[in-house]
């Protein structure tokens, strides 16, 4: 509960984090299933490191798509 307050809270850094680590990402990086398995951790990874930053501790256990478009 505590770590749904705070990505709601902090929400718009949250996303520039998000964004910030896909644009380190080529469409050949993400395409099969590896590739976006890799992707959500770094996602995890940057979303959680941001939170410990903020809040003191992260506590995203996962990052999970409901779509996916590659362009």
């Amino acid at each position: 509960e505590t770590v749904i307050e705070n990505v709601e809270k902090h929400q718009m850094a949250l996303r520039s984090e998000v964004l910030g680590t896909i644009g380190t990402f080529t469409v050949d990086d993400v395409e099969g299933k590896l590739g976006r398995d890799n992707l959500a951790d770094k996602i995890q990874d940057a979303i959680n490191m941001k939170l410990e930053d903020l809040e003191g501790f992260g506590g995203v256990e996962g990052v999970h798509f409901t779509s996916f478009v590659l362009q």
